[in-house]
C-alpha cells in the first residue's frame, strides 16, 4: 500500500491542501538537500573570497554586543561594523544611485 502525505500550504488568505505520494516526497527531499549543498558550495567558493566578507565580526562578538545593549535597555544596536560602516550607513539616504551600485559591484566581485 503506497504511503501518501498531505502538505498543506497558505496562499495569501487561502490555504491549499494537497496529498502526494510518499515516495515523490522523499525524491522532492533529496533535490533540496542537493539544492542547499549547491548552495553552501557557492557560497565557499565565491562569497568568501569578496570584499565585502573579508573584515566580518565573529558571531560571539555580535551576540555579546547584543546581549550587553539588552542588559543596558537599549532598543536598536549596530554591532559587528567599523565606525568607517556606521558612517556609511548614515550617509546612503544622500549618495546617488548609481555611486552605491558601482560600490556594491566592487564589493560583491570576486578577487
Amino acid at each position: 500500500m503506497e504511503k501518501y502525505i498531505r502538505k498543506v500550504t497558505r496562499v495569501g488568505k487561502r490555504i491549499l491542501s494537497v496529498v502526494i505520494p510518499a515516495d515523490i516526497v522523499k525524491e522532492l527531499s533529496i533535490r533540496e538537500r542537493q539544492k542547499l549543498e549547491t548552495r553552501r558550495a557557492f557560497l565557499r567558493r565565491y562569497v568568501d573570497k569578496t570584499v565585502l566578507f573579508k573584515n566580518t565580526a565573529s558571531a560571539r562578538s555580535v551576540a555579546e554586543a547584543g546581549y550587553n545593549a539588552m542588559l543596558a535597555g537599549k532598543l536598536d544596536v549596530i554591532a559587528g561594523v567599523t565606525t568607517a560602516q556606521k558612517l556609511t550607513m548614515w550617509l546612503l539616504p544622500f549618495l546617488p544611485k548609481k555611486l552605491l551600485l558601482k560600490q556594491v559591484r566592487q564589493m560583491q566581485e570576486v578577487e
